[in-house]
C-alpha cells in the first residue's frame, strides 16, 4: 500500500512587534504606498530579520488585529 504524506501548510506567523516595526518603518520611509514599501523593502531586503514573514495580502489581513 502506498502511503502519501500530506503536509498541512500553516499560514506564516508574524509577531505583534514585527508587525509594528514594519508599520513604523513605512512611516519613516519615503514611500507613498505601503504596498510598494512592503514588496520592495520588506520582502526583498528585510526577510532575514522577520522569521515567519508573510505575504503582502496576509500582512494586510493581520493589520486589524493589532489595534
Amino acid at each position: 500500500m502506498l502511503e502519501l504524506s500530506l503536509k498541512r501548510w500553516r499560514r506564516g506567523r508574524l509577531c505583534l512587534s514585527g508587525v509594528m516595526t514594519i508599520v513604523v518603518g513605512f512611516h519613516l520611509s519615503g514611500y507613498r504606498t505601503f504596498k510598494s514599501y512592503y514588496l520592495d523593502q520588506v520582502l526583498r531586503y528585510q526577510r532575514p530579520y522577520y522569521p515567519g514573514l508573510v505575504s503582502y495580502n496576509r500582512f494586510v489581513e493581520l493589520l486589524p488585529g493589532i489595534a
